[in-house]
């Protein structure tokens, strides 16, 4: 939340961001004007509000801090009216909230939600406004209502305006200037709500049929990038030894919910990567050489003036029957864009896969738009000579080259300098922005280590403050395992959040648990304990002289045996999709198989 005024222009009404007034304790802010839109993301204690500071922002705001109550994505403030139930935080569990026509019989009652129509020909309420009543007073004639957005004047009270009720022949009629549809009065005894008659009903669903028969070859082979993953993972729709097609549906609603994790988990992670690099007891936890503190530092401090440039990342997610939960971050660099981006989509299309939409059907589209914000000069495309590196690298390529961005792929280590003491690519090209798909932890690995002779090193490149690197090296705080027990620690219970400790003697003490490594990839060197302290499964490794974190186990929900994992992407800062590795075993790795996800409109 803002605490101070951040714009001022001379159609502002008020200073934007400035407290008008308050409901329950829930501060109504100024937007300046109804015209004025930020494109910000406002959040309180981790959770996702709104744009600051519309009218949804303050509703949604008002429920989480009074009711600890939500509700997901809806386009306008008008759509409101179609929600059917809203859910609390703490367990997603739903409760009704039923909508009173305006000129109904029924009283409108505080603490229910009021609805204006949306009307493009309505210059201030294009896309409808939504209200808290806050106060109905029958035999004088009025209901008073807390608001974002409408006419932006300081409140006289507990609320921003006082509009007229109209009773004739048993009908109540809330008067104003733009038209109203109606209030919606919320059921806020929410244990006593039966899930079924609400309509709630199994949000995941893992489906098994046979494939279409195919006609040809359902991947591209013009494209370098589906031609490489076609060699390493066959080009059948069917996997190894399997007759029938799985894939997963989820409903739009579950969508929703996933991509609002997304962005509450990335502020949440940005929120606590600012205080651990401002922090030198924290940064002490992480394992990092002190050398790169400065580096670290002062890669963040670029953030702050010039805005966040990082392209992209993955949340590992999972989900047990009703919770959504994080299990790490892969913001440095992160797999399955080949995946995610295009094999399940021309997958699903071959196969007669042709239940709603890709769940990740904008992420192509989202890493173009990045590209082309970011990227204005020539890119190198670094990475290591690994199967999994190379394909995702060449669909980068590709997600560039369709952004307009000139950019060649390299693959190892083979660069020169030029008379200039610029680096430059074995072509003579100079290096001034790269993309890599290297790790941090290697890059510092190779600082490390024993110059070979007047050899040029991967971390002579990376390491230069003269060349623009994507991921930054800020991302090494991002990125590290340690950061899920800081966020614990800032953001306790937090319904996204898993019990993360540094030590065993807290909460975590005889209750089953995960060890994992603050640094590592693909699962490796993580093990699972049961309350007891008996290890159930391991996972092998070269992280085994890491420091670790600790974190409470949560127990998957089973699909036919599969235990899934939820890779949903930020693109900039924004959600943009994801996708499913599942696994018979505990511990999903880089050869567990990718799981086609449909999302489908109930």
């Amino acid at each position: 939340m803002a605490d101070q005024v951040k714009h001022y222009n001379e159609d502002f009404i008020t200073p934007y961001g400035v407290i008008l007034g308050s409901f329950q304790g829930v501060e109504g802010r100024s937007n300046g004007n109804f015209n004025y839109y930020s494109h910000e993301q406002n959040y309180h204690n981790g959770l996702y509000t709104g744009i600051p500071f519309q009218c949804v922002e303050y509703v949604r705001r008002w429920l989480n801090i009074s009711k600890g109550l939500t509700f997901y994505n809806i386009p306008f403030a008008s759509h409101a009216w179609q929600l059917k139930y809203i859910e609390r935080i703490s367990d997603s569990r739903a409760t009704s909230i039923v909508g009173i026509p305006n000129g109904s019989d029924k009283a409108p009652v505080p603490e229910s939600l009021l609805i204006w129509e949306s009307d493009e020909n309505d210059k201030q309420i294009p896309f409808g406004h939504i209200a808290v009543i806050t106060e109905v007073n029958i035999q004088e004639n009025w209901v008073r209502v807390a608001e974002q957005n409408m006419d932006n004047n300081y409140w006289p009270g507990n609320y921003s305006r006082q509009l007229d009720l109209e009773v004739s022949e048993g009908k109540y009629f809330i008067k104003d200037n733009h038209k109203i549809i109606g209030w919606m009065v919320i059921n806020f005894d929410v244990d006593s709500q039966n899930q079924l008659e609400l309509g709630i009903h199994e949000p995941v669903v893992r489906k098994i049929q046979p494939p279409k028969i195919l006609n040809g070859p359902w991947l591209n082979f013009d494209s370098p990038a589906q031609k490489y993953w076609a060699n390493i993972w066959g080009d059948q729709p069917t996997r190894e030894g399997e007759e029938f097609i799985s894939y997963y549906t989820f409903d739009n609603h579950f969508y929703d919910r996933i991509m609002f994790a997304a962005m509450e988990l990335n502020h949440m992670c940005l929120t606590a990567t600012n205080y651990v690099i401002n922090n030198d007891e924290q940064l002490a936890k992480f394992g990092l050489p002190h050398w790169t503190w400065k580096k670290i530092r002062n890669s963040w401090k670029g953030e702050m003036i010039s805005g966040f440039k990082s392209f992209s990342g993955r949340f590992d997610l999972a989900f047990n029957g009703s919770s959504i939960k994080m299990f790490e971050y892969n913001s440095d660099s992160a797999g399955t864009y080949l995946e995610a981006g295009v094999i399940q989509v021309q997958w699903a299309k071959a196969v007669g896969c042709d239940y709603g939409k890709s769940a990740s059907e904008d992420l192509e589209n989202m890493l173009i738009e990045q590209a082309k914000e970011l990227f204005k000069g020539f890119v190198h495309i670094l990475i290591d000579n690994d199967d999994e590196e190379v394909y995702n690298a060449l669909y980068i390529k590709e997600v560039f080259e369709k952004a307009g961005v000139d950019c060649k792929v390299v693959i190892g280590v083979n660069f020169k300098k030029n008379h200039q003491g610029k680096y430059t690519d074995e072509d003579g090209v100079e290096i001034k922005t790269i993309w890599k798909m290297w790790n941090w932890e290697t890059v510092i690995s190779n600082y490390e280590s024993e110059r070979k002779g007047d050899e040029i090193k991967l971390s002579d490149i990376l390491l230069d403050q003269n060349i623009d690197i994507y991921e930054p090296i800020w991302k090494l705080v991002t990125s590290n395992k340690a950061l899920l027990a800081v966020m614990w620690e800032m953001f306790p219970g937090h319904p996204y959040l898993l019990p993360t400790e540094w030590t065993l003697d807290g909460y975590l003490r005889n209750k089953p648990y995960v060890k994992k490594p603050i640094v590592g990839r693909c699962g490796q060197n993580v093990q699972i304990y049961t309350s007891s302290g008996e290890k159930v499964e391991e996972m092998e490794g070269k992280y085994t002289k890491r420091d670790c974190i600790y974190q409470e186990v949560f127990e998957i929900q089973k699909f036919d045996g599969f235990n899934p994992i939820l890779g949903a992407w930020i693109v900039g800062m924004k959600p943009a999709g994801f996708g499913i590795r599942e696994d018979t075993k505990l511990i999903t790795d880089h050869e567990s198989p990718y799981g086609c996800c449909r999302v489908i409109n109930i």
